[in-house]
């Protein structure tokens, strides 16, 4: 009798710890997503604003700045760029936080608050992830292999 109630508890409590277990997985979204990742999938993938600076269509084709600058990184690091326009800045914060993009490019002030919670590349203010290390060391090597060779300015 004493063996069935212990056994009924240790049930019980396996039962909270796995409830547990995917409650905090459902919270905290999918795993980090950095180079490795990126690298594995062949896809990074950016969200910018839709505008006529950062990314609009004209006719049958895609321009702007950010467009052409996603391209090259593109062409320079040989994975697929799959860009995504976004004209809410929340949206993109969230789309970020939730990892259903990688990169945020648009030019977005560099605060005290978000200096804390994102990393900043250093020739472009795109955001990525505090935990994008690899990533983030990557995009700005990119970036300035883009500058020198007069991509941007």
């Amino acid at each position: 009798m004493k063996h069935r109630k212990l056994m009924s508890l240790y049930i019980i409590l396996l039962a909270l710890v796995i409830a547990s277990m995917v409650g905090i997985k459902r919270s905290n979204g999918s795993v980090i997503r950095d180079y490795a990742d990126v690298k594995a999938e062949g896809i990074i993938r950016i969200v910018t604003d839709y505008n006529s600076i950062d990314y609009f269509v004209s006719d049958d084709s895609i321009e702007a700045f950010q467009y052409e600058l996603c391209r090259a990184i593109s062409d320079l690091s040989g994975f697929e760029v799959q860009i995504m326009p976004e004209t809410s800045l929340n949206e993109c914060f969230k789309g970020l936080n939730n990892r259903r993009y990688d990169i945020i490019a648009r030019n977005i002030p560099i605060t005290s608050k978000n200096k804390d919670k994102y990393n900043f590349t250093q020739l472009q203010s795109w955001v990525l992830r505090k935990e994008s290390v690899v990533l983030t060391d990557s995009l700005n090597r990119w970036l300035q292999v883009l500058k020198d060779n007069g991509v941007y300015p």
